[in-house]
């Protein structure tokens, strides 16, 4: 079986590690053979350049990816015989009817048109972002065979749109993560800390504006009316990025009054990420839209605590014990540090499997493939 794994779309975040930790198992597998298409410049593409994956290099300029998607694609697999298309992240490309094609799909934003996300757009973007939605909707359901979601809130929404009705759709769990199983081996509880210890929230996240990263400045210059407690958040953006943010939000950025409670690291990875995780002492997540996030993945697998958006995919996805914000609210912010302080944490009320290990969705992947020829997808799917 040949599998060309088209991660054309991932340049680094989220993406980049799960790609990253099932490249492995789909290599070694045996009775497949894989062949990676990567956009140049990208970190994907260079870990990709040091593994011993078979691979492709396509230049990442959006005519190139106009290009890729309604021909080159399609001749990369005719050309090397490919049977089936895995797209982890992305909306896939115009393909022979020979040539099975699965999406992953892991953009909330096209089927979330009632998050509070799109309220706090300027006009100029909301328009710019409901065009886009609806140009990745459209592709994935044209280009897709099989779609696999993550999570049963995603498959409510996305059933809604008559496109995706006669799809066929299998649920399937993320993979755990590379970062995520190095904490699950190791000891990873902080110790106690004391009175006059900076309580610190680490924020994993990117610089997309659903991800909130420009309230922080607000909700950090609310929290200091509190004499118990001196906070600060770790998020994985630059201060750069954090400014640019605010600036498309419309909003002040706060450095001037509580610049020193927010530390930018920038993108942050492998070593350096579990040296942050190990340190924090709540793992955050205050995004108006996601699927599973890694943050749900990472906290579980070190027993963290989390400060939550309140919305219906962060309440699904929590297991540890967690309080939740509305994050447009500061005040709201506010009460859910109070609460953490005074213990007043919520227990999770999902206990299903969250991730699930590289090797077994990579079966699953292959499984699924095998459904297809069956017209039953889900047939072989554990």
């Amino acid at each position: 079986m040949r599998i060309l794994l088209d991660l054309t779309s991932i340049a680094g975040g989220g993406g980049l590690e799960q790609c990253k930790s099932l490249l492995g198992p789909l290599i070694s597998m045996e009775g497949v053979d894989v062949l990676c298409v990567a956009r140049t410049g990208t970190a994907i593409h260079d870990y990709i350049v040091g593994s011993e994956a078979k691979y492709v290099s396509v230049s990442g300029d959006w005519l190139t990816r106009a290009w890729m998607y309604f021909y080159r694609m399609s001749h990369i697999c005719h050309a090397h015989n490919i049977d089936i298309v895995y797209v982890p992240f992305g909306i896939g490309s115009r393909q022979s009817r020979s040539t099975i094609q699965i999406i992953n799909v892991a953009y909330p934003i096209i089927c979330y048109p009632d998050s509070p996300f799109w309220s706090y757009l300027p006009f100029w973007l909301r328009v710019k972002n409901r065009f886009k939605s609806f140009v990745r909707r459209l592709s994935i359901a044209l280009n897709a065979d099989v779609v696999i979601l993550e999570s049963a809130v995603m498959a409510e929404r996305l059933a809604s749109y008559p496109a995706f009705r006669r799809k066929k759709i299998v649920l399937m769990p993320p993979l755990i993560g590379q970062v995520a199983s190095r904490l699950k081996e190791e000891s990873n509880a902080r110790a106690s800390r004391s009175a006059s210890e900076r309580l610190r929230l680490l924020y994993i996240t990117g610089a997309s504006q659903h991800k909130n990263i420009w309230r922080l400045g607000e909700m950090l210059q609310a929290v200091r009316s509190l004499s118990n407690a001196d906070v600060e958040v770790v998020v994985t953006v630059s201060q750069q990025e954090y400014l640019r943010c605010c600036k498309t939000a419309g909003i002040r950025s706060h450095l001037d009054e509580c610049g020193d409670r927010i530390v930018f690291l920038g993108a942050t990875h492998g070593e350096e990420l579990l040296r942050e995780i190990k340190g924090a002492d709540i793992i955050m997540n205050i995004s108006d839209l996601e699927s599973i996030s890694n943050n749900f993945i990472e906290a579980e697998a070190c027993r963290k605590p989390m400060l939550i958006a309140e919305r219906d995919f962060a309440l699904s996805s929590v297991r540890t014990s967690y309080v939740t914000c509305e994050p447009h609210d500061p005040v709201s912010f506010v009460k859910a540090i109070e609460a953490y302080l005074a213990g007043n944490v919520e227990a999770p009320s999902c206990s299903g499997e969250l991730a699930i290990p590289a090797i077994v969705r990579a079966n699953n992947i292959k499984e699924i493939f095998q459904g297809v020829g069956s017209n039953n997808p889900s047939a072989h799917w554990k």
